[in-house]
């Protein structure tokens, strides 16, 4: 019976050493919260907040700033929208919606992406070479992106597809890629991530048409993210320049915990 109550009560001390031990632990691993700008907050007027001619419009939200001018007509930087396009080859090209608008393949009933009704585009014109599309932070912000949802605006999806006019469409070795790049609060490049929107190369015939999740957690933390991009020349032929334009939702962030 000696041994037996012995051996006992080194069980329990044992068990009160651990439980012990776990208590010692003065500075858990904080979690993460996370922030999502969704775009939901915008004021749209006819199915957009582009601007006027000659006008300039910034949104804000979380914390980051979108701004988006238009010049003759032309747009460059980011702006919102809440319309789509639905995915038609069989119809002619000035039946499809805009170039200003997501393509849709999906039969959602919602523009943006997770049953979201807004969502912005990252748009860029020659016209505007000073205004690459970017997402920026306040002075001296840097804040962790993890991700953000993306697809291809209409008329891309159609060129891509069919062509325009007398432009050809996708052939082998075409390509459309778009690169978003972080930048910190001192201007330095934090990280890249492309980002494939239409593939034609060994043998493939990829177009995206509905919102794909996108990982931007390599970009780390920043101040600012800009987006460029690179399109064979049959797809830059197309709009006789260095045009180009992505939609974008669901942009995920790490939020401080002080915040």
């Amino acid at each position: 019976m000696k041994k037996i109550y012995v051996f006992t009560v080194a069980l329990l001390a044992f068990a009160a050493c651990s439980k012990n031990e776990g208590n010692n632990n003065e500075n858990p691993e904080p979690q993460p919260t996370y922030a999502t700008i969704s775009f939901e907050d915008c004021e749209l007027t006819d199915k957009s907040n582009i601007p006027a001619s000659g006008e300039e419009v910034t949104y804000e939200e979380f914390g980051a700033s979108f701004n988006c001018v238009n010049q003759y007509y032309e747009l460059s930087g980011i702006w919102v929208a809440n319309a789509y396009e639905v995915s038609n080859l069989d119809s002619e090209y000035s039946s499809v919606l805009s170039d200003r608008y997501v393509i849709c393949n999906t039969g959602a009933e919602v523009a943006g992406a997770d049953d979201t009704a807004n969502y912005s585009v990252w748009n860029f014109t020659p016209s505007n070479e000073s205004l690459l599309p970017q997402m920026t932070f306040g002075e001296g912000v840097a804040k962790k992106i993890v991700s953000a949802k993306v697809n291809n605006v209409a008329k891309y999806w159609y060129i891509i597809k069919a062509g325009y006019y007398s432009k050809p469409a996708f052939s082998e070795g075409d390509y459309y890629e778009v690169i978003f790049t972080g930048y910190d609060a001192a201007g330095e490049v934090t990280g890249t991530v492309p980002v494939i929107m239409a593939d034609y190369r060994d043998g493939k015939t990829f177009v995206m048409e509905e919102w794909t999740e996108v990982d931007l957690s390599a970009l780390g933390e920043v101040n600012k993210v800009v987006l460029t991009a690179t399109p064979s020349e049959t797809l830059a032929n197309a709009f006789y320049g260095d045009f180009y334009a992505v939609c974008v939702d669901e942009i995920k962030f790490e939020v401080p915990a002080e915040e």
